[in-house]
């Protein structure tokens, strides 16, 4: 054998391997010989033998522009799929970096099942969540400002007006008690709004609950106890945070008493729907307008100012509600036959349910 033909025979192919042409020379096969033979028939094939379709125009076509244009559609595919998700993503931080609250990322994003999608929907969540609590804040900081101005304004005037040291004195006192409870009140709503706490549940029962409320109700306002009637059908166990409840229903009950006449009475009563609890408390007040029944629960607002005892801050409501939603309920209020009904949706306590979590 030549030089040529000996390097050639360290290429040999097996007969069933693929053939092609890239190899430059026309390749050689190598043939097992049966026994008693113990040997190869080597053998170089012909031009004729090569399949006639593989010529260099179909080679191009198939290993090379048929692999690119697949490459770039692919290329394209995920540029439209993930870099242009990711760009607005990417704007909408940037907007939300530069206090443009407004943005939001299109429904082409959010409507998506796939993460990008959780990710859109995650962003325009935030995003308004921040819009809400800084609208919420800046409202509240009005508020306040105002709120602060009146009693501050009087202060000002009882010192003009060189008051005896008694009435000086006595109306220091009102008004420094009115700011302290203003304060108090608008630094625990905006603790409720912002924070946002994981209160701890146990189960409280609503007819011992009540019981506390009416007894302090009596004291604060020198009603009757038989003027506050409760109508439960049967033992009300809840789950609820006990500081919380009755920090709401107090709220609930002052501002029936506040606008109730002077031989009103405060009925509280229930019904066990499923796996919750939902109570109300009426009163025989004149009610309030169709149109501001959700309005109540804003903070600063004040309805029928010109009756006795309407000067409050208008912040119980608004706590009570943020208190009951933190529990897991739902707090909303309703015109009914007597006056205002305040309607409270709170968990049922299910004994399993608490086997489970200790």
């Amino acid at each position: 054998m030549t030089a040529e033909e000996a390097h050639n025979l360290t290429f040999v192919r097996g007969l069933d391997m693929p053939m092609s042409r890239r190899s430059p020379q026309m390749p050689y096969v190598s043939v097992g010989l049966a026994p008693p033979v113990n040997g190869q028939l080597i053998l170089q094939l012909p031009a004729r033998m090569f399949p006639s379709a593989f010529n260099p125009w179909s080679q191009f076509l198939l290993h090379g522009l048929v692999p690119s244009l697949l490459a770039l559609v692919l290329g394209v595919s995920l540029y439209r799929m993930l870099i242009t998700p990711l760009a607005s993503l990417q704007d909408q931080a940037n907007a939300l970096r530069a206090n443009d609250l407004d943005r939001r990322i299109e429904p082409s994003i959010t409507m998506r099942k796939d993460e990008l999608g959780d990710l859109g929907r995650a962003f325009n969540h935030m995003a308004d969540r921040l819009a809400e609590t800084v609208a919420f804040q800046r409202n509240l900081l009005r508020c306040l400002s105002h709120e602060l101005r009146t009693p501050l304004s009087r202060l000002q005037i009882a010192n003009e007006n060189e008051l005896d040291e008694a009435s000086l004195r006595q109306r220091l006192d009102k008004e420094i008690t009115a700011m302290r409870h203003l304060v108090d009140n608008t630094l625990e709503l905006v603790w409720l709004d912002t924070e946002r706490p994981r209160l701890p549940l146990e189960p409280i029962d609503v007819e011992r609950v009540w019981e506390l409320i009416t007894e302090n109700a009596c004291f604060e306002s020198g009603w009757e106890a038989d003027r506050f009637i409760m109508s439960l059908p049967g033992p009300c166990i809840i789950s609820a945070h006990l500081n919380g409840i009755v920090q709401a229903l107090e709220n609930v009950v002052r501002n029936a008493i506040r606008y109730s006449p002077a031989d009103g009475h405060i009925r509280l009563g229930g019904a066990a729907c499923n796996t919750y609890w939902h109570l109300w408390v009426d009163d025989d007040g004149p009610g309030i307008a169709q149109a501001s029944l959700e309005t109540i629960f804003e903070p600063f607002v004040r309805l029928h100012t010109d009756r006795p005892g309407g000067d409050g801050f208008g912040l119980g409501l608004a706590i009570a509600r943020s208190m009951v939603r933190l529990q897991g309920g739902e707090m909303w209020a309703e015109n009914h036959l007597h006056g205002l009904r305040m309607n409270l949706r709170l968990r049922k306590f299910d004994a399993g349910d608490a086997a489970r979590r200790s």
